[in-house]
């Protein structure tokens, strides 16, 4: 019987085989050899069929071997089921397997798992189990190597993934899969310009990679304001071949509405256009709209009987546009483009069909009660560092630290969200990281889960992570921290019908910002000032009337609630005289962004080295996409010695150095280190733009420089010279007592709890 089964096998007549054994009742469990040769042999002559079939049989009779079960684990992953793979390997060999080639294949399960639901839904290794799984395994081929860095790199194990990366160049050096991996990471790091010149490289040498370059580059250069390469970029994609589906594409990047609503009426018009897409063509084209909101059109696509998705058909249904449904389908492409996501839910508690609320609710709040803070990371920035010292203020108030929850959207450390989080653990706080957090049980009630799945996608996943933690939390209060958090907070707030719902602002409105993202998100901001229990506010007056202004609100809209330094922490006493010999040092702490604006910042201050008889230093503290050029921006003026650190956060670090702090951004609410720096005696020149004159002292010899919101770097140098010797010598008591009085921790605790009570004159 055996050499009937080998013969068989040898003539590659693996079903005969199959069958012969079934015939001769040799069953897998009496006779596992038999079964396993015929699996292996099947396997190796290409008989899916028959190999699933053999290794099934032996795993129903309970006689698998290791082998076995990678081979079944494989079979299930080629055919998309990540769940059936991962359960055979679970079964076998455990959670921490020692075969390699086990863990390179839960490896792909997990990454399966991931791509399934990219905002994080479906997860089931922590990042430490990643780690550990991934520790040691050796990569034998690309496809193996891509696996290992796609999951690290999801994981946030971004260094790792780099490592990973950098040792398989020389074995592979023309497989350009793995560096345009690299350029992924990069970005997700923050060296933009690091990932800008691998995808050019790219674009260049690979045609395959063409135009998806061209469309990350276009991404990337307009994520730094470069016009000039954005319009390179353009030209370059409207001068190539491309399909419907790409030049789509092309307007949602550039957000250019009207060309998204004309390629869409074509397409339901027939003809050549529809004819055209294929049926996968049109299914992502719907994806498409929905993840940008396109609500509208897509009904209008579904009434001209135009493929969509199954998932865009249940969202339409279920959100009331079906035959006989509370909505009305429009009737027009004019009327079917008006209706867009978030906004055609307002108002979102009648959408929920949530009961009406009784007069005069919620009332106000009995203080202290259980309050969840919501902030996007705790990056080096002023905000970050103002969100701290926010929990300090409050806990140095009186309220009780275990009354407080923090929740952050990111504490990557590879991507530097940590920065804050050692001050933010000292001060006893339960502390939430959403982008880890697993959820035990994700269902959601009918009413949010279709509110959810009718929202754009950049909304979709904060609000989902939100509203989970604050079921289980049951917060009194919910406060959140810059518009990110804002946008997911404000419905999440209303979702969970909190009593009171505190939105602050940190700087000036998006339009004046120039961040046409969030200018999209007009209507949501406006809908959420006009709830009852929700409090708006901006840390200065000038950005609270921005915000007002731009949403037509009416005076006094916003609240304002200002920044709140820790005086204890900042010390004038860092500060040593110098000698008349000794230089000055002129100090720049500001992301490294386009709107902090540090190449006019570098020009001033070679400027100032050129015209000023006494020695002159020059250090910034920042992290960000223009650290290279400014670095050649240094070389190219003259500028000596300059410094930069680009991860420094601690106090004494920022500041004990410096002589003077210059700010020289375009666009501001109150700058902390405005604050930080005059609290350590340290005198400020800055632009007029936003609160900045709220936040400077002005008054006296030790006042600060108030510069033209727009300057050349030449006058600027001119006036910071005339300003800067007596600054130096005045009393550095006049700046830290103004800070006290103006800016304090026991004045914003107050602030802050007449807006939680809602007691806000």
């Amino acid at each position: 019987m055996r050499e009937k089964i080998v013969e068989y096998c040898d003539d590659k007549r693996f079903a005969l085989a199959q069958l012969y054994l079934l015939q001769s009742n040799l069953l897998p469990n009496d006779h596992p050899s038999l079964w396993s040769f015929l699996a292996r042999s099947a396997q190796d002559g290409g008989n899916e069929a028959v190999a699933h079939g053999a290794r099934s049989a032996l795993w129903n009779a309970n006689v698998w071997t290791g082998q076995i079960a990678i081979e079944e684990a494989r079979y299930y992953l080629t055919r998309n089921d990540h769940k059936s793979a991962a359960f055979v390997l679970d079964t076998v060999f455990g959670d921490a397997p020692e075969d390699t080639d086990a863990r390179l294949l839960l490896a792909r399960c997990e990454l399966a798992r991931i791509m399934a639901d990219p905002q994080g839904g479906e997860r089931k290794l922590t990042r430490e189990q990643v780690a550990d799984l991934l520790e040691g395994i050796s990569t034998n081929t690309v496809e193996e190597v891509m696996t290992v860095v796609d999951l690290l790199r999801f994981a946030g194990h971004y260094e790792s993934a780099l490592e990973r990366l950098e040792g398989t160049f020389e074995a592979f050096p023309d497989d350009v899969r793995l560096r345009l991996r690299k350029a992924r990471i990069l970005e997700q790091t923050g060296d933009v310009l690091g990932a800008i010149l691998i995808w050019e490289d790219a674009v260049e040498a690979a045609e395959r990679y063409r135009t998806e370059g061209r469309f990350k580059l276009l991404g990337l250069y307009q994520r730094m304001d470069r016009d000039d390469d954005v319009n390179r970029i353009v030209t370059k994609l409207h001068g190539s071949d491309l399909r419907f589906l790409e030049r789509l594409r092309l307007s949602l990047v550039k957000r250019q509405r009207g060309v998204v609503e004309a390629l869409v009426e074509s397409l339901s018009q027939g003809g050549a256009v529809l004819e055209e897409q294929s049926h996968d063509e049109l299914i992502e084209i719907s994806e498409i709209l929905l993840d940008h909101g396109f609500v509208g059109l897509l009904l209008w696509l579904r009434r001209r009987r135009v493929a969509v998705s199954d998932r865009v058909k249940k969202v339409l249904d279920q959100a009331g546009y079906h035959v006989g449904g509370p909505r009305e389908v429009p009737d027009s492409f004019d009327k079917a483009r008006k209706i867009r996501s978030p906004e055609f839910l307002f108002p979102f508690a009648a959408f929920l069909d949530q009961d009406p609320r009784p007069a005069g609710w919620p009332g106000a709040v009995r203080l202290p009660c259980r309050i969840l803070l919501v902030n996007a990371s705790l990056k080096a920035g002023g905000a970050e560092r103002q969100f701290v010292e926010m929990c300090r203020s409050l806990i140095q108030s009186g309220w009780p630290s275990d009354l407080i929850d923090v929740a952050l959207y990111s504490l990557a450390q590879d991507r530097g969200h940590d920065v804050f989080l050692q001050d933010l653990e000292k001060l006893g706080v339960s502390i939430f990281d959403l982008s880890q957090r697993k959820i035990v049980n994700r269902s959601l009630p009918p009413s949010i889960g279709t509110m959810l799945s009718a929202l754009p996608v950049d909304l979709r996943s904060d609000i989902e992570k939100l509203w989970h933690l604050v079921e289980e939390r049951q917060p009194k209060v919910l406060h959140c921290w810059q518009d990110r958090s804002m946008l997911s907070g404000g419905i999440v707030g209303i979702a969970s019908n909190l009593e009171r719902v505190v939105l602050s602002a940190r700087n000036m409105s998006p339009a004046t910002r120039r961040e046409i993202s969030l200018t999209e998100r007009q209507g949501l901001y406006a809908q959420f000032a006009h709830e009852a229990n929700f409090a708006m506010t901006s840390n200065s007056r000038a950005g609270a009337s921005d915000y007002e202004k731009w949403l037509r609100l009416e005076d006094g809209a916003f609240q304002t609630l200002s920044n709140s330094v820790d005086i204890e922490r900042f010390r004038p006493d860092w500060r040593k005289p110098k000698e008349q010999s000794e230089p000055l040092c002129i100090t720049g702490i500001f992301r490294l962004a386009l709107n902090k604006r540090p190449l006019l910042w570098v020009k001033t201050v070679a400027e100032l080295q050129r015209i000023s008889d006494r020695p002159l230093e020059a250090r910034i503290y920042g992290d960000g996409p223009l650290l290279r050029e400014i670095e050649k921006m240094a070389q190219e003026t003259g500028l000596k010695n300059l410094v930069i650190k680009t991860t420094a956060s601690n106090p004494k670090e920022l500041y004990s150095r410096a002589d003077a702090l210059l700010l020289m951004s375009r666009v501001e609410g109150v700058p902390n280190v405005v604050l930080e720096a005059q609290a350590c005696g340290i005198p400020v020149a800055a632009c007029d733009v936003g609160g900045v004159s709220e936040a400077l002292h002005q008054e006296g010899k030790g006042r600060g420089l108030l510069l033209p919101a727009e300057v050349d770097p030449i006058e600027a140098a001119k006036a910071v010279l005339e300003w800067l010797p007596d600054a130096v010598e005045a009393d550095p008591e006049d700046r830290l007592a103004f800070v006290r009085r103006s800016f304090g921790s026991a004045a914003f605790a107050a602030r802050a709890m007449q807006l939680y009570s809602g007691e806000v004159p």
